[in-house]
């Protein structure tokens, strides 16, 4: 990766986008032992991961990264009160979306000083 691709990742928003992908990984290992959401705790896992490696390895696309993670938590919320889940359901997918998305703002702030 050349120079002009790595930016140093500073402030509120680097943490928060490494506790969403944190967060990901360690409330997928529950679902990991169930029959029927085996692969949704895969994704969250590969998910989490990618989320920290953006963040970690200074890559200029994190901002974008965490825009695109917080749609899928938008989406994963709108799955989870057309299929009536319950309130914990509901409520770890809102603390996700509001995680994500305050990581995205603060990152995108930080990427228009560059």
């Amino acid at each position: 990766m050349d120079e002009e691709q790595i930016a140093t990742w500073t402030g509120l928003g680097r943490w928060l986008l490494i506790g969403f992908g944190i967060m990901l990984i360690f409330l997928s290992i529950p679902i990991g032992f169930s029959q029927d959401n085996g692969a949704a705790a895969g994704w969250n896992i590969f998910l989490g991961l990618l989320a920290i490696g953006a963040i970690a390895s200074g890559n200029r696309k994190a901002p974008l990264l965490s825009l695109v993670l917080a749609s899928l938590m938008a989406i994963r919320l709108i799955a989870a009160i057309i299929n009536g889940s319950s309130v914990s359901v509901l409520a770890g997918s809102l603390i996700l979306l509001v995680i994500a998305a305050g990581a995205a703002y603060d990152l995108r702030k930080q990427a228009r000083l560059d």
